[in-house]
């Protein structure tokens, strides 16, 4: 289930924004379900998962230098609410922005939908702005083979027993193979959370093939995240392609990666 919101007015976002529409994203929840979210959200083999992800925002305008100056200003923004890394540049929305917002929970998709309507204002690093459009956005018919473009990067990653670090896996020729696995690991312990019984079906996979890629990095918290973002054909079974759309494909949907719009 997915909604489409617009954020209306003139709006600076720093260039690494997930962090910044994470918290977005978290105050147009009621109080009681962000702090579900927020706090613990769904459990599964120690793991936590919010079972939501969202889109990067619809094409702004990279600004930089004195026109970035001019816009703080104008904008009242103080420098302060941008990170050391991305300082120096920004996206700027003349006309404000879209995301789009989806999950497969029930009461989880409600409340956002609901409460995107009910909320007067929105405050935006200090820059005040409001939910001026709400709309569904009509799903696509899941079959066994679809091609999708990304609207997110898809974040895959792996740790090592000894180390906390993230080995990061991109879809190119050499990691395929362990990129398809760890996707289809994530997806069998959401379904596991949702169906409230695992998947016994060996054959109940997907696999995705790259028709063209590029490899995106960002910062999170201080944090380097890398992801692939391109275009892609989704093979499998319709049920699990399904939930892939409504929660995401990869880790860390809730911070806005993952999120994929068929073609």
């Amino acid at each position: 289930m997915r909604v489409k919101i617009k954020f209306a007015g003139e709006i600076i976002l720093p260039i690494y924004y997930n962090y910044l529409l994470s918290s977005v994203v978290y105050n147009i929840f009621s109080e009681p379900i962000s702090n579900f979210l927020h706090k613990t959200g769904f459990v599964k083999d120690n793991r936590h998962y919010k079972l939501f992800t969202f889109s990067k925002p619809s094409k702004g305008n990279l600004v930089e230098g004195k026109r970035l100056e001019y816009l703080k200003n104008k904008l009242k923004i103080e420098n302060k609410k941008f990170t050391v890394k991305d300082r120096e540049r920004a996206i700027y929305f003349s006309n404000g922005f879209y995301i789009q917002f989806s999950s497969p929970i029930n009461f989880i998709y409600n409340d956002f939908s609901l409460n995107s309507i009910k909320r007067k204002e929105i405050n935006i690093i200090g820059q005040r702005t409001f939910i001026s459009e709400v709309s569904v956005v009509k799903p696509p018919t899941f079959k066994k083979e679809m091609i999708l473009k990304t609207i997110s990067p898809i974040v895959v990653y792996y740790s090592s027993m000894h180390s906390s670090r993230h080995n990061y896996i991109m879809p190119g020729k050499n990691g395929l193979i362990k990129f398809n696995e760890y996707i289809n690991k994530n997806l069998q312990r959401k379904y596991k959370i949702i169906n409230q019984q695992s998947i016994t079906d060996l054959n109940k996979k997907i696999e995705l093939y790259p028709v063209y890629w590029k490899k995106n990095v960002t910062y999170y918290k201080g944090g380097r995240i890398e992801g692939s973002e391109g275009q892609f054909i989704i093979k499998g079974d319709p049920e699990l392609i399904q939930l892939s759309y409504d929660a995401g494909l990869g880790v860390k949907n809730s911070s806005g990666f993952g999120m994929w719009e068929a073609m």
